[in-house]
């Protein structure tokens, strides 16, 4: 979640507990960075469940959704003990250039996203394959979430599939680095995102205003790698392991 090639963990907490986000330092090291990167006020009031780092509008940067909701359909209140609906907002943090979050959740103009609920889990995937990252969120109390992605957004972007062949075919551990002007990116094909959900499994990076071809080294989980030259952006493509690169139209 900070660009430096390593994998975080981002875990979600009870109300009156920060959710934290711990960046890894060096191998099997973690630090918590929560404060840091300026994420503990306004997740102290809530329940939070899922949460996925995804790059809403492929600038580069990921962008982070957690879905919040209490345990506790009503609790009483504490002045008049009337019963009060526990429902709670989900919230958006966006990373900025200094690695920074903050909340873009009052920029949002979807009901849902204004809206209070029972959320759980929460995973990714490009619905409509339009190359913006869609979301799924699922309640206590009510039917599953499909929020369609229409972010205003010129930004490039390239989406891997991957199939193992001496590794496990759906690839899970595989390492993928993406060499972009001098700057190495990395994604990793994983097993679970989450509470109870799992993500598509592709591994996707926003480009920014480039679009020049892309280099892409996998890192597969039987040790072998496999460099892949001139994979041309906006477009998914379907890597099977030590074979050429196929882009799905």
């Amino acid at each position: 979640m900070n660009l430096d090639q390593r994998a975080d963990f981002y875990v979600t907490n009870f109300s009156g507990e920060y959710n934290t986000l711990y960046e890894q330092q060096s191998a099997g090291t973690w630090k918590d960075s929560t404060a840091k990167k300026g994420l503990i006020a306004n997740v102290l009031p809530m329940v939070g469940f899922g949460t996925v780092a995804a790059d809403y509008d492929n600038n580069g940067l990921p962008e982070l959704f957690v879905s919040n909701g209490n345990v506790d359909t009503y609790v009483a209140d504490e002045t008049t003990n009337e019963p009060v609906l526990q429902t709670q907002p989900v919230q958006l943090f966006e990373l900025n250039s200094a690695l920074q979050y903050t909340s873009i959740q009052s920029q949002q103009t979807d009901d849902y996203m204004r809206q209070r609920h029972f959320g759980r889990g929460v995973w990714t995937w490009d619905v409509n394959r339009d190359g913006r990252v869609d979301t799924g969120v699922t309640h206590q109390t009510e039917a599953v979430a499909v929020l369609v992605n229409h972010s205003e957004t010129t930004n490039h972007w390239i989406e891997l599939q991957l199939v193992g062949v001496k590794s496990a075919r759906d690839a899970i551990g595989s390492r993928v680095t993406l060499h972009d002007q001098g700057f190495d990116r990395v994604g990793w094909v994983t097993a679970g995102d989450g509470y109870l959900c799992s993500s598509e499994r592709v591994v996707r990076f926003g480009i920014g205003k480039s679009s020049s071809p892309c280099r892409i080294t996998i890192s597969w989980p039987d040790g072998s790698t496999q460099a892949l030259e001139e994979l041309s952006l906006d477009a998914r493509w379907q890597i099977v392991q030590g074979n050429a690169p196929h882009r799905l139209d």
